[in-house]
């Protein structure tokens, strides 16, 4: 518990004179990275300070096959981890605190090696296959129509429920669908009946969305006639156990009457306790979201780019990022991605007529 003055140095050098980590979200994902790399040199022994390559794997690489071997972490949650810790032995070399960095040539990240190429070697490092077979383009994870559906079914509690099917209507992040505010939910009944989506504009002094930046989003009629029954049905007995004022100003709450926290009963444990036969977390939701929608845009002659209007619901800084999307369908079989839900070209091209004029 005693403070690694040189981690706290770098992470204040990082979040604040550097300019590069603008996002809290961001300081903990630095800070977590490498409290779990110190973590792991400290219960094996291993100096952090010793870089000279005298032996077959680096304590570098020892971490990274831990990481994957033992701890089964997402390939790119590893990448994440190592490009933090890449730079802090970077900025480690320059304030002089080592005399050289603990890797020869180029840095290497799971990405060089391919999903299903990293085989566990009993040296305490990593070992590429020999089938070789090209990495994949990406390691995006998407739900078909059927898991969908599985995962819908699955799902008991009210709350849970309807989070899921907004991540999945409007490609939301966690943290947006945990802080996302009861105001944004209005009473169908004051529009016109064929109306089938409403325009959301997130607002960051009301929400928390990344670099805190506003977007729009659409959430589908019926999803919209959901969410007001539930505020109306629902949740006024979990809002009267609430005694937080801001607390009562998020669409859902806990039977608690408390926010869902990122702590202990996260949104990721709640769906790792559905024992579904296949991964699900909320940005695989959101990756869903961005893939189908995607592709149904593009199989549809609209007044409209496709890349734009997904680019811009996703909050993405770049069309680059959303362009990931582009290559994952690719490596979709179309039988399973039009197995979607029925009336989603229908209301995919509401939205188009009605956002057009955007572009």
């Amino acid at each position: 518990m005693n403070i690694q003055w040189h981690v706290l140095n770098f992470l204040i050098y990082v979040c604040t004179e550097e300019g590069k980590a603008n996002s809290p979200e961001t300081w903990e994902q630095y800070g977590t990275g490498l409290y779990d790399y110190f973590g792991f040199c400290e219960a094996n022994g291993y100096d952090w300070k010793f870089t000279t390559h005298t032996s077959k794997h680096s304590t570098i690489d020892k971490y990274r096959n831990w990481s994957m071997a033992e701890c089964g972490l997402e390939p790119s949650t590893v990448n994440d981890r190592l490009r933090i810790i890449y730079r802090f032995y970077e900025y480690a070399l320059e304030e002089c605190w080592i005399q050289s960095l603990p890797w020869r040539g180029k840095k290497e990240l799971l990405k060089d090696y391919g999903p299903g190429l990293i085989k566990k070697d009993t040296t305490g490092g990593y070992k590429r296959s020999s089938t070789g077979r090209k990495p994949s383009i990406t390691t995006v994870r998407v739900l078909s129509r059927t898991q969908v559906d599985i995962t819908l079914g699955a799902i008991a509690n009210l709350e849970l429920k309807l989070i899921t099917r907004l991540a999945l209507a409007c490609g939301l992040r966690k943290q947006e669908l945990l802080t996302f505010p009861k105001k944004y939910i209005v009473d169908p009944k004051d529009y016109p009946v064929t109306k089938m989506n409403y325009r959301i504009i997130l607002n960051p002094r009301e929400m928390k969305t990344k670099n805190n930046k506003s977007r729009q989003v659409d959430i589908p009629a019926s999803l919209m006639n959901d969410l007001w029954s539930y505020i109306k049905y629902e949740r006024q007995a979990r809002a009267s156990l609430c005694n937080d004022k801001e607390d009562k100003k998020l669409l859902f709450l806990t039977e608690h009457g408390k926010r869902f926290s990122n702590g202990g009963r996260g949104l990721n444990t709640l769906y790792k306790e559905l024992s579904l036969p296949f991964k699900l977390n909320p940005h695989i939701l959101r990756h869903t979201y961005a893939t189908h929608t995607l592709y149904v845009l593009t199989k549809m002659n609209l007044p409209m780019v496709p890349l734009i209007y997904v680019r811009d619901r996703m909050g993405h800084s770049s069309i680059k990022t959303t362009e990931i999307y582009l290559h994952f369908i690719e490596l979709v079989d179309d039988s399973v991605l039009d197995t979607m839900q029925n009336n989603m070209a229908e209301y995919y091209a509401e939205v188009a007529n009605e956002t057009s004029q955007e572009f």
